[in-house]
């Protein structure tokens, strides 16, 4: 399916809805450190829940459905020696970079997600360029990783 059909088919409705996707206007240096958070757990809400549970522990209502059950994403940083991994696990989510060298992984590549949504963004609004939709994805993840960190035990 062709770029521009597939954003009439998911993003236009998303916007036209007043959704989340779209709605970021702020850089992450315009937002406070809990606006951040708020956002990325929107997003985490939103894209990571339905696998992972509304508390990130890997008990949401799609785990049954699943060969490997999800991650509980609150003791990331335990399993890390204390320290929360955040490019790490920055990496895994966004994916499109991931060698999917020993199979491949149930886990979706939201990096290509974002980043067609950003595309699509930038294809509204006048001079936006690919680079731009790039930081977009990339300030995005960064307030993922700023909830995830904020829940961690």
């Amino acid at each position: 399916m062709r770029k521009s059909a597939l954003f009439l088919i998911v993003a236009l409705p998303l916007m036209a809805s007043g959704g989340h996707v779209l709605a970021a206007e702020k850089t992450n240096a315009e937002l406070t450190p809990e606006q951040r958070i708020a956002e990325g757990g929107e997003d985490f809400r939103t894209y990571c829940a339905t696998c992972h549970g509304q508390d990130a522990k890997g008990d949401g209502p799609m785990a049954a459905e699943l060969k490997t059950p999800p991650a509980d994403l609150t003791v990331i940083a335990r399993e890390a020696g204390g320290q929360f991994p955040a490019e790490d696990v920055k990496a895994y989510v966004d994916g499109r970079d991931m060698p999917r060298a020993h199979g491949t992984s149930e886990m979706p590549v939201w990096g290509s997600w974002f980043s067609f949504v950003a595309e699509a963004r930038s294809m509204l609004e006048d001079g936006q360029t690919k680079e731009d939709a790039e930081k977009m994805v990339d300030e995005r993840l960064d307030r993922l990783m700023d909830y995830l960190q904020s829940i961690q035990q």
